[in-house]
């Protein structure tokens, strides 16, 4: 009994010593949290029934920092600023001799400093959670399933907060200074997500094949894990993780024991006598150096040269050494405070150049073929392709409905036959100098960059890994390989977003023709179904010459219902407070939420597609109607006025050429003398019978599906009269 009251005694006496860091806790915490929120709330003038559906969804953000930009700072603010204030006195040799000559075990010492901090936390941040709750309930907004959110916000940032706090702290007993303190406390934040990202940093700057999409591999998902700084962000910002939140918050709560355990540990063994010094342990001088610099430098070499704007690998070898002997001699005077003994740890300053030496020359002159790589192909058990140009083609349907952000990244085939050739012919290219660095610098070693794209490889091994490669490759080789691949029907469907929606979730189909007017179709529910599905036909039946060649002639976009606001069934207490939420969200409007897509493309043989919707009273006009333009601005090269094909209007141009001065010159710095002599001349038409036969030759600026348009200058600005809107159109 005697203890117990002793600790409460020494846990109060610690409070009142750091009385002016609780009421400052406390006076922030009330003024970022329920008066904020008050005010915030009060700048809307609607109903409670209006508000609440307008702030249900983000009001539990004011509680953990999601919504609060100035609440998410503050709580690594107070973390850092708590555990510098309660351990001090680890840094002072007078007060540490006392403090341990006490008949008080270090374990208690630790105990009453760790607990008094966190107290000074937990109250004010509990109670202002309580008042928030309860402005929230004043304004009407409030119900059970919304207070269990709060709840959950509020341990999400009681849970950030622990995950900084017991870095500092762990950090306070490896060092004997607080400056020291706050710089281990930066270290150990950041330092393993540093490790994981230096190699795919390295691979970016230096190998040209690096694919830089999306990556859900083991080690990023480690990288989100395994750092103090990246847990704390993804606790509080857990719906923007990769990862599930049951994961998240159990990586973090293994941090937190982790970084508490092994303070504890180290505390057993903190030696009196270095208080005062950098570091408690100075056997771990040389250690902590080398592991410092490596990183760091490469990391400062990499970000410099970007910064800088410079290519190539050069400045990053140069800046990077330069950065490892700079980091070096600074931990060295931050080791011993004196400029005479900088070069006294000589020889760890030489292990880091020599390890950064060693990875600077390996990735410099690829000596683990990264660039050359390509897995046997009785290895592979499927190939995906992705040219660049599938990301302005393809418009996929809301990625986070599937809670599967990268599904619709590669398209895989099994046709692996067809693809492993097209990855020689890349990996060709790459050894003859042919990348995307290459391909459009002045000493490209291609004459006709336009005849190349950019196509981004994913090799799925049979034993599950996956191995992403990006390539250049002319255009009719990926035009060849792709036609090959479009002949199966069941890539089709996996490629073509149309396949990915459920119809019963489809709300309304729009169309727009080449004028660009939407058109919203009022169509019964078999109506919807008999469109699709003819749609889909049509596409089956599309080969890559219409795909990549035809311009389109129109195309459909859906509005679609967001089923991540349909009520799911509870199988688990967070499950349980999820529904209930997305219950009550459902009873607060008429209609679910719905997001458009759209990019549907309909070409002139899609004979199916467009027979539905002339038969449902909605015909595709396939020419813009010259009675709805007021003008025309061509813009036409010397070799499409030469070849003939536009000889029905040209005569009635003449006359219409605009000036240099009157349409403004072109910046003879961008082009060359080659160039120069391919700039279009340019006609402003608005004479009837020309804007008539300007009209046949118009065409959707669309440029397929892999991105090839024509490669001159014959393009059309169309200004129409109905809402005097410009747009542009191919001419051909």
């Amino acid at each position: 009994m005697t203890l117990k009251i002793s600790y409460i005694k020494y846990i109060r006496e610690n409070i009142r010593q750091r009385s002016w860091l609780a009421a400052l806790s406390g006076i922030l915490f009330f003024l970022l949290m329920p008066v904020y929120t008050l005010m915030y709330l009060d700048s809307f003038s609607y109903t409670p029934a209006e508000l609440k559906n307008m702030v249900y969804d983000t009001f539990s953000g004011r509680i953990s920092g999601n919504a609060s930009i100035f609440l998410f700072g503050l709580f690594a603010i107070f973390a850092v600023t708590i555990a510098m204030t309660g351990f001090h006195y680890l840094h002072s040799k007078e007060k540490l001799d006392f403090y341990h000559s006490l008949p008080v075990k270090r374990e208690q010492w630790f105990f009453i400093s760790y607990v008094s901090g966190l107290l000074i936390f937990l109250v004010p941040y509990l109670l202002s959670t309580l008042l928030t709750i309860g402005v929230g309930a004043m304004k009407g907004i409030m119900d059970l399933p919304l207070v269990l959110q709060c709840f959950l916000a509020m341990a999400r940032g009681i849970l950030a907060f622990l995950l900084i706090y017991h870095a500092c702290i762990l950090a306070g007993i490896l060092t004997g200074k607080n400056v020291t303190m706050f710089l281990g406390t930066l270290v150990i934040s950041v330092y393993p997500t540093l490790i994981f990202l230096l190699f795919p940093a390295l691979t970016q700057s230096f190998f040209s094949t690096h694919y830089a999409g999306y990556n859900d591999g083991l080690l990023a998902k480690i990288t989100y894990l395994c750092s103090p700084a990246t847990l704390y962000y993804r606790t509080i910002f857990s719906e923007s993780a990769h990862i599930s939140t049951v994961t998240l918050l159990c990586a973090s709560l293994v941090m937190i024991v982790l970084l508490l355990v092994l303070a504890i540990w180290l505390y057993h063994y903190f030696p009196s006598e270095t208080a005062g010094k950098a570091l408690a342990f100075q056997t771990t001088a040389p250690i902590f150096k080398v592991m410092i610099t490596i990183p760091s430098s490469l990391i400062i070499g990499m970000f410099l040269q970007s910064f800088i704007g410079t290519h190539g690998t050069k400045w990053i070898l140069i800046l990077s050494i330069l950065s490892a002997i700079i980091l070096s001699l600074l931990i060295e005077f931050i080791y011993r405070q004196d400029l005479t003994m900088l070069l006294k740890g000589w020889k760890s300053s030489l292990v880091s150049l020599s390890v950064i030496a060693v990875i600077l020359v390996i990735f410099q002159f690829d000596l683990f073929h990264y660039d050359t790589y390509l897995p046997k192909e009785e290895k592979i058990a499927k190939i995906a392709i992705r040219p660049d140009s599938f990301n302005g083609y393809f418009w996929y349907h809301d990625y986070n409905v599937s809670g599967n952000s990268n599904q619709y990244e590669f398209i895989f085939t099994k046709n692996t036959e067809a693809v492993y050739d097209l990855a020689l012919e890349g990996i060709e290219n790459v050894k003859e100098g042919l990348n995307s660095f290459t391909l459009y610098a002045e000493d490209s070693p291609v004459e006709d960059p336009e005849n190349y794209i950019s196509t981004s490889f994913c090799y799925e091994l049979k034993n599950g890994q996956k191995i992403k490669r990006h390539y250049v490759l002319s255009y009719e080789q990926v035009y060849h390989t792709l036609g090959i691949l479009l002949e199966d029907q069941a890539y089709k469907q996996d490629l073509f977003p149309i396949f990915h929606i459920n119809e019963d979730e489809i709300v309304t189909i729009a169309t727009e023709d080449l004028s660009l007017k939407h058109v919203a179709m009022d169509l019964t529910e078999q109506q919807k179904s008999e469109l699709l599905t003819a749609y889909k036909t049509d596409i089956l039946q599309a080969d890559i010459d219409t795909l990549a060649n035809k311009p389109p002639v129109g195309e459909l976009s859906l509005s679609v219902i967001d089923s991540r606001n349909n009520p799911v069934t509870a199988t688990n207490w967070g499950t349980a407070v999820d529904t209930m939420y997305r219950q009550t969200r459902a009873t607060l409007q008429e209609e679910y939420p719905t997001y458009q897509v759209g990019e549907f493309f309909i070409y002139d043989n899609y004979t199916e597609t467009l027979n539905c919707l002339e038969k449902f009273g909605y015909p595709l006009m396939k020419q813009l109607n010259p009675d709805n333009i007021l003008n025309i601005k061509l813009y036409l090269s010397q070799d499409s006025m030469s070849n003939g094909n536009l000889n029905d209007f040209l005569p009635l141009i003449e006359n219409s050429e605009i000036t240099e001065e009157e349409y403004g010159t072109w910046d003879e710095g961008d082009f060359d003398q080659k160039d120069a002599e391919k700039m279009p001349r340019v006609y402003l038409v608005d004479d009837p019978e020309a804007i008539a036969l300007i009209t046949k030759h118009l065409y959707s600026n669309d440029t397929g599906i892999l991105g090839r348009g024509k490669l001159d200058f014959d393009y059309a600005d169309v200004l129409f009269k109905e809402n005097s809107s410009t747009y542009s159109y191919r001419i051909q």
